[in-house]
């Protein structure tokens, strides 16, 4: 679950660019005070291992493993392209090379790499990217909390924090749909949150589009 972040800037009132880029701004503002910033950049290459067919590399939900070492990532199935979520088991904070898989759609069964969907935004032009895919394979989930690339705009290269966007409907008076700039690997969930057109503030279920 999320932890208590200032709501973003409402949807219905910007466009899907403003909208990223202001809460990549406050995904900046929480990074200064955090440490986000000073995490390693997302193109650093990693020390993941190779995986066994024989390994239990996607433990239980309820595991107590799954918890600490378990993330979730998205695959997309070679045989229908169905994109879907993998619960992946990292070794000392690094996702192995590839990791066992089965589609829901068609049953496929076989090895994939699964990858790390993000919203990232350019400090400098505010150009924004939504959904950027980026594979997991021998990185380190910590990674993944800053990300240096070159902007096409800018001409330069620069650093940014990835963010991921979840949305809740406000349980007071207003009823609106908000949104909150969240790390990248915050999960779906109740979270306390607090409304940013009326008074009302308590638990609600933020979810997100990747």
């Amino acid at each position: 679950a999320c932890s208590w972040l200032d709501p973003a800037p409402d949807r219905a009132n910007l466009s899907p660019g403003l909208y990223v880029a202001q809460c990549h701004r406050m995904a900046l503002a929480l990074g200064q005070h955090s440490g986000f910033a000073s995490s390693a950049a997302a193109s650093t290459s990693g020390r993941g291992g190779s995986s066994s067919s024989n390994s239990p590399l996607r433990p239980p939900k309820s595991s107590l493993l799954a918890r600490l070492t378990g993330h979730w990532l998205r695959f997309s199935c070679p045989a229908c392209t169905e994109e879907q979520d993998l619960l992946c088991e990292t070794l000392n904070t690094y996702f192995l090379d590839a990791y066992q898989a089965q589609c829901g759609s068609c049953r496929w069964r076989g090895e994939c790499k699964p990858y790390k969907a993000v919203d990232m935004s350019c400090p400098q032009c505010d150009s924004t990217w939504e959904g950027v895919q980026i594979e997991a394979a021998g990185k380190s989930w910590l990674e993944f909390l800053s990300a240096s690339f070159f902007c096409e705009t800018c001409r330069t290269e620069v650093t940014a924090i990835p963010c991921r966007t979840l949305v809740f409907r406000c349980q007071g008076s207003c009823r609106s749909e908000q949104a909150l700039c969240c790390d990248p690997w915050t999960e779906e969930g109740p979270a306390p949150v607090r409304c940013a057109v009326c008074p009302w503030a308590g638990v609600a279920a933020p979810t997100g589009r990747v």
